[in-house]
């Protein structure tokens, strides 16, 4: 039979090896989650960095076909008050409308694409949060707590060491 000081190292140390790889498995858990939330906001980011892209050419083609359906409709007041012989101030006036209404449609077009663009901006900085909460979510091991759990696990050995050579004593 071994000696019970050599049984206590022992499984001191097998406690404490056992701790140890808790805590290397914890931190590998956390690197890797932390990269898997660092992807994860840069897939984010890249999506909606895209999307921004895509609102703005789309703007792009609504105000150029705005534009040409302005010009369109330029040309057909000009031709018709041409043929129907009118000319002046109340001609001049409309031209000046088809150029207001397309001007408001461009700036309805860019105040619109403006808030949507800060919607996005909003979005990534949400990412942003979500990837932050994500990694805190897994608890990053201390060395301190490591040590505390050894520490404790040392002393309930003890503790059921000397509990067992007290009940050998009364027996």
């Amino acid at each position: 039979m071994c000696d019970p000081l050599t049984i206590a190292i022992g499984g001191l140390a097998l406690s404490a090896g056992s701790k140890v790889a808790s805590a290397l498995g914890d931190k590998k858990r956390e690197n890797a989650n932390r990269e898997a939330a660092d992807e994860a906001l840069a897939f984010d980011i890249t999506d909606l960095l895209a999307r921004i892209t895509e609102e703005q050419t789309a703007a792009a083609q609504r105000v150029e076909q705005g534009s040409r359906a302005a010009r369109r409709a330029a040309s057909t007041a000009r031709v018709g008050a041409g043929e129907a012989g009118v000319a002046g101030i109340s001609v001049d006036l409309l031209l000046d409308d088809i150029q207001r209404q397309q001007g408001e449609f461009t700036s309805s077009v860019e105040q619109n694409l403006e808030a949507t663009e800060r919607q996005i901006g909003r979005e990534i900085r949400g990412a942003g949060v979500r990837r932050d909460s994500r990694v805190n979510a897994v608890r990053a091991p201390s060395a301190f707590s490591t040590a505390l759990r050894i520490g404790g696990s040392g002393l309930d050995f003890v503790g059921q060491r000397l509990a067992r050579k007290s009940q050998t004593k009364d027996a």
